[in-house]
């Protein structure tokens, strides 16, 4: 009896099984499909990085997000080492520099968060941005929260991919404090035919803080920040095509945040900038200036005799040529040598104090850059750098590398 039920069960499900077998590959096609819907929701289906706003490729991985939580970032490092003879301020050195993370949030198709989060030096931590984009129109969108500023080339688009040599370039860290950020609102956006602008309202520097370099270190990064003073920040940008970005920006603010007003500082920092890319081919240029009213009173805030410049300007030419289509390789992405030349007079003009000589510099760089992926650089280059007062010349070679994700 036991053996006839399992023999007309047996019978009964042959269709069945011979279903399954079948079917078995539309099954497991089947589940696949589901796995990779569900990994879509966090991991894209094309990696490939666009930038957005002005902003890193990595920097701006949410914009192309579908929802939710996105994560990028980027690190860079190098070791360097002087030719000839050094002293304290030229000794062999190092720098885990930079290990980023950004963090964002899409709540909707207009609505983002976007964040970076820095540690400096293997052992600093910062907030380099935190800020609300409101995604109105193409042509007026509205961001509040702690913002980059929108000067010059490298403060929005830092990322190590996206320029040349292990060091930003000097004018673009000291007349531009790059990498400046503070708190603030503003709006930007495009204005048709390859025009796009930004213009913020932010908190004005501390000038107590400034020293015989100038205003970086009146930088307040939003960090229990003074608002007495205010700055506003404009850009304007003009792209007429792929290889050609014209484009300008100014900054002006007040920077004695002095509640009685017995002082009055302020300070002004404007940029002209050009890229240029023919073919293989890519040239940067960009002039910047800065000048300080009220220079000779900082040391009535800072409590110290410091020599302040009232002006202050740079610039430098860069010229790279990517050698990978002419040698038709395939193991490398890019194969970049570089040059730049740097023009940098720290001050210019000074209102009182000696004059120090040694900040006015020249340096040229020259490198050679491979890219064995889009996202991953290493670096090699040589620099020499001189001073008007023909003191403390160096002669250094450095060995980085950069990454994004």
């Amino acid at each position: 009896m036991k053996s006839s039920f399992i023999l007309i069960l047996t019978i009964l499900l042959l269709p069945f099984s011979a279903f399954a077998q079948s079917d078995s590959t539309q099954l497991e096609a089947l589940s696949k499909e589901v796995q990779r819907l569900k990994e879509s929701l966090v991991i894209p289906e094309d990696d490939t990085k666009k930038s957005h706003f002005g902003l890193g490729p990595a920097a701006s991985k949410v914009y192309d997000a579908k929802k939710g939580v996105s994560i990028g970032g980027y690190g860079e490092f190098y070791m360097g080492h002087y030719l000839g003879n050094k002293d304290e301020r030229s000794a062999h050195r190092g720098d885990m520099y930079r290990w980023i993370q950004y963090l964002g949030y899409k709540f909707s198709d207009n609505l983002i968060l976007n964040s970076e989060i820095e540690i400096e030096h293997a052992d600093e931590v910062f907030v380099e941005f935190s800020y609300l984009d409101w995604l109105i129109s193409d042509c007026a969108n509205i961001r509040a929260g702690l913002m980059l500023m929108p000067i010059g080339i490298v403060n929005e688009m830092h990322e190590p991919t996206t320029y040349h040599g292990n060091m930003r370039p000097e004018t673009e860290r000291t007349i531009i404090p790059s990498t400046w950020r503070e708190m603030g609102v503003g709006l930007h956006g495009a204005l048709g035919a390859g025009l796009d602008y930004k213009l913020y309202l932010v908190g004005g520097l501390n000038g107590s803080d400034f020293d015989s370099k100038g205003v970086r270190g009146g930088r307040q990064k939003g960090s229990k920040f003074s608002f007495e003073d205010k700055g506003v920040a404009g850009r304007l940008d003009w792209s007429p095509s792929n290889a050609i970005q014209l484009g300008a920006s100014a900054y002006y603010g007040g920077a004695d945040q002095d509640p009685t007003g017995t002082v009055n500082i302020n300070n002004f920092v404007a940029e002209a900038h050009g890229i240029f890319k023919f073919q293989h081919a890519e040239l940067r240029a960009l002039y910047a200036q800065s000048q300080i009213n009220g220079a000779n009173k900082v040391s009535a805030l800072a409590g110290a005799d410091v020599t302040v410049p009232k002006t202050q300007n740079g610039y430098y030419v860069t010229a790279a040529y990517n050698l990978i289509p002419v040698l038709g390789s395939e193991k490398f992405n890019a194969l970049i040598p570089f040059v730049r030349y740097e023009k940098l007079n720290l001050q210019a003009t000074i209102q009182s104090g000696a004059y120090d000589s040694s900040l006015d510099t020249t340096e040229i760089t020259s490198g050679l850059e491979v890219k064995p992926h889009s996202d991953v650089v290493y670096k090699l280059e040589y620099s020499h750098k001189s001073n008007a007062g023909n003191t403390n010349a160096t002669q250094e070679m450095r060995f980085g590398a950069g990454f994004i994700y």
